[in-house]
């Protein structure tokens, strides 16, 4: 039998919770391509994620989290043909760049204000 209380100063702390990480070789889990990352004046977070499935292909979607909402992720099928390389944000936090391997940038605007939708300019 274990006792869950370690010492804490002045008196005793009781343990509420114990979470053990399942251990993945580097292989099952570091990134096979680089991986882009931005976070606007907005708190507004861009990124990327290398997550294939069967069906369906994330590595060229740009995801937007707001971090007063993080439950609220937004992701845009960016239409690059390579991987994303480079994400980047205006002054105003309400434009981001995307650039591609193959040299390609998109600009990308939110759409009436809001963080959850977004439209691309000029390529």
């Amino acid at each position: 039998m274990c006792d869950l209380r370690r010492p804490a100063a002045g008196g005793m702390m009781d343990l509420a919770y114990v979470c053990e990480w399942e251990k993945w070789s580097k292989s099952t889990h570091c990134p096979s391509v680089p991986l882009a990352c931005a976070w606007s004046c907005r708190n507004l977070i861009a990124f990327t994620m290398d997550l294939r499935s069967d069906d369906q292909d994330l590595t060229r979607m740009i995801h937007i989290l707001d971090t007063e909402h993080p439950w609220d992720l937004h992701s845009i099928p960016s239409e690059h043909h390579e991987a994303i390389t480079c994400l980047e944000w205006d002054q105003s936090g309400s434009r981001l760049l995307s650039a591609d391997a193959d040299g390609q940038i998109k600009c990308w605007s939110m759409a009436d204000h809001l963080a959850n939708s977004w439209e691309g300019q000029v390529q």
